[in-house]
């Protein structure tokens, strides 16, 4: 029983009446007495169940600290009676409602609604497996948290999560439409890409085959022309054999004196070949004199007197063989 709840029936107590008797309560008035007293023992059973869970929890911590690497289970079992499963839940909730250290980033829980929470509250929020994500729900349904039942809470988070899938399902299909939408654009591109090509390729195939079509007129009408100057050519071969045929000595004449005419242009042609060919001997002779004479300038007195002599005995010689050349 809250100290509330004892001062409130010992004051009841403490008024007496007139004449010494106390007022015969009504039923009314004792069901609200009631009212108040069981719901001051559930608020204090509340707050002891809650306080015991946080420092179970508490304990479990530090004797899995210390309890050897593998016995945690037989230890368990031995010691306090608990399963696994059990030492979680209870060591997962005194670190999730029972650490009171201060957050320096993300959402803070509330301490004055952590407080208003039973065991079965606790253990139901801890199916939210984010701590931030656990404050953001405390907080939005704060105002009536303290009242939700088991399954209630359990329902609203399970109402929770899936409205969470569905905006996650929500947000993937849209960036797959996104993509999809992205991947249909660019074959778009390349579609109308293909398309300019195709018209550029058709463009070019017809200005071809005009091309080719012109130039087959044009091959058309030589070999037209080629067939009429033909036909004139063989008219005029058979009028040319009809000539000869009718003009054989005038004929053979005129051939005498192509050939002759032939003769005497191919001998003067050799005549004035031979002519060329010493002119341009002279002058590739006239040039290495002087060269050889610029030589002869830029020597030492002693070589030049040398190579001079060397030049006039050549010079001699090539006389020489002018004069025979000329004699024969």
């Amino acid at each position: 029983m809250s100290e509330d709840v004892k001062e409130m029936r010992e004051q009841k107590m403490a008024v007496p009446m007139a004449g010494g008797t106390m007022p015969k309560e009504s039923d009314e008035e004792r069901l609200t007495r009631l009212a108040g007293e069981i719901n001051a023992i559930k608020e204090q059973t509340r707050a002891t169940v809650q306080n015991a869970t946080l420092e179970i929890g508490r304990r479990l911590i530090q004797a899995k600290a210390a309890v050897p690497h593998g016995s945690w289970a037989y230890w368990l079992k031995t010691s306090v009676d608990y399963s696994e499963r059990t030492a979680q839940m209870l060591m997962s909730t005194y670190e999730r409602f029972g650490n009171t250290q201060q957050k320096l980033f993300g959402a803070k829980m509330d301490p004055e609604v952590v407080s208003q929470l039973n065991r079965s509250q606790m253990f139901a929020l801890l199916s939210i497996k984010s701590e931030e994500e656990c404050a953001e729900f405390m907080e939005e349904h704060k105002d009536d948290l303290a009242d939700m039942s088991k399954r209630e809470l359990e329902k609203a988070i399970k109402e929770r999560d899936e409205a969470r899938a569905n905006l996650e399902k929500w947000r993937k299909s849209n960036e797959e439409l996104g993509d999809t939408a992205q991947r249909v654009v660019a074959e778009k591109e390349k579609l109308k890409e293909k398309l300019r090509k195709m018209t550029a390729e058709t463009k070019e195939t017809k200005g071809e085959m005009e091309r080719l079509q012109e130039e087959m007129d044009e091959r058309a009408a030589r070999i037209s022309e080629l067939e009429k100057h033909l036909q004139e050519a063989q008219r005029a071969d058979v009028e040319a054999s009809a000539v000869v045929e009718r003009m054989p000595e005038e004929a053979e004449r005129e051939i005498k004196s192509l050939r002759a005419k032939i003769a005497e242009l191919e001998e003067k042609q050799g005549r004035e070949s031979v002519s060329l060919d010493f002119k341009r001997h002279f002058e590739n002779m006239k040039g290495e004199f002087n060269a050889m004479n610029e030589a002869l300038t830029s020597m030492e007195p002693d070589q030049r007197e040398r190579y001079r002599a060397a030049m006039k005995k050549m010079m001699d010689m090539m006389l020489q063989i002018v004069d025979c050349g000329a004699m024969a």
